[in-house]
């Protein structure tokens, strides 16, 4: 298992956890990153890389996968 998902399996168990026990307290926002940025693998703090920008969370359905290939088709340059 990747560390990323390793973080992730963690975290999922964490809110399940304080869920099932009704914990009402708030996570700390500076708590240590727990997954690295996707695109150059700097520790993320935020909702955003600090380094590069890029989204810390980047969430693809099949329904975009669908909106992208739609888009592929009908969108394409025709410089012939």
């Amino acid at each position: 298992m990747s560390d990323q998902k390793a973080a992730g399996a963690l975290t999922m168990a964490d809110v399940t956890a304080s869920e099932i026990a009704g914990d009402q307290t708030p996570q700390p926002a500076s708590a240590a990153p727990l997954a690295n940025c996707a695109n150059c693998q700097a520790p993320l703090g935020g909702a955003f890389c600090q380094a590069c920008g890029q989204p810390a969370h980047i969430h693809h359905s099949l329904l975009h996968l669908a909106k992208e290939v739609v888009h592929g088709i009908l969108h394409f340059d025709a410089k012939a």
